[in-house]
């Protein structure tokens, strides 16, 4: 799993690309967003393009990084999960909770809404 973060506009992206599961992924994701966090970001986007795979590990985190957003004040939002994250999410009935958008676009301007 890779984390690269990047700032656009008013947020600050994670791209993470390879499997979010149990292990060295989870752990890097978390790293990388409590970083981004702590630094005062207020606006974290997720990038799920490049996730090919998650299971309940990774949904935990993905739930952890949207409920520690909203406990420091600031918002996650996820985007373009892949046909395997959407149906886990769905599965898991976090779909209407993390409500990911489609791409970068729509996440983006939900910020500004």
């Amino acid at each position: 799993m890779s984390v690269i973060s990047r700032k656009l506009e008013n947020a600050t992206i994670l791209d993470l690309k390879g499997r979010l599961g149990l292990g060295e992924a989870i752990e890097s994701f978390r790293d990388n967003f409590h970083e981004v966090l702590e630094a005062g970001e207020k606006n974290i986007v997720v990038n799920l393009t490049g996730v090919p795979f998650i299971d309940s590990s990774g949904i935990g985190a993905l739930v952890g990084a949207f409920t520690m957003a909203e406990s420091k004040g600031a918002k996650c939002i996820f985007y373009a999960p892949s046909s395997q994250v959407k149906h886990a999410l769905e599965i898991s009935r976090l779909n209407d909770i993390l409500n990911p958008f489609n791409d970068e676009k729509a996440a983006l301007a939900s910020l500004s809404g």
